[in-house]
C-alpha cells in the first residue's frame, strides 16, 4: 500500500521515508475482505497487518470509515465527500465576497 523512498542524509547515512499512495474504494473493500478472512482463520491483527503491508491504525481508521460497505457504496461516499469539499470552498468564497462588498459599501454611505 505504501511505497518506500530511500533518501541519503548529509552525514552519509540513509533514511527510509514512506510515500503516501491513495487507495481506490475497490482496493479498500478488497483489503477488508482479506483482513476479515485472515482474522476469521484465527490470526491476530498485528501479523495480518504485517502480511498486508498496512498499519493497524490505518485498518482501524478505514474500518471506522468504510466498514460494512461494498465497493459501489465506498465509491459513492468518496464522490460525495469530494462534492462536499467543493461546495464548502464555493460557500467560503461567496461569504468572503459578501464581506468585502459590505466593507466597501460601509465607506460609501
Amino acid at each position: 500500500m505504501m511505497g518506500v523512498l530511500i533518501a541519503s542524509l548529509a552525514g552519509g547515512g540513509m533514511s527510509i521515508m514512506t510515500t503516501r499512495r491513495r487507495s481506490s474504494p475497490k482496493q479498500i473493500v478488497r483489503l477488508f475482505r482479506q483482513v476479515d478472512k485472515l482474522l476469521a482463520s484465527g490470526e491476530d491483527l498485528a501479523p495480518v497487518c504485517q502480511t498486508l503491508g498496512i498499519s493497524q491504525s490505518s485498518i482501524h481508521r478505514r474500518q471506522e470509515r468504510y466498514g460494512g460497505m461494498n465497493a459501489d457504496e465506498a465509491k459513492r461516499l468518496k464522490g460525495l465527500e469530494a462534492e462536499n469539499a467543493t461546495l464548502k470552498r464555493m460557500l467560503a468564497d461567496a461569504e468572503l465576497k459578501i464581506a468585502a462588498l459590505t466593507e466597501v459599501t460601509k465607506g460609501k454611505r
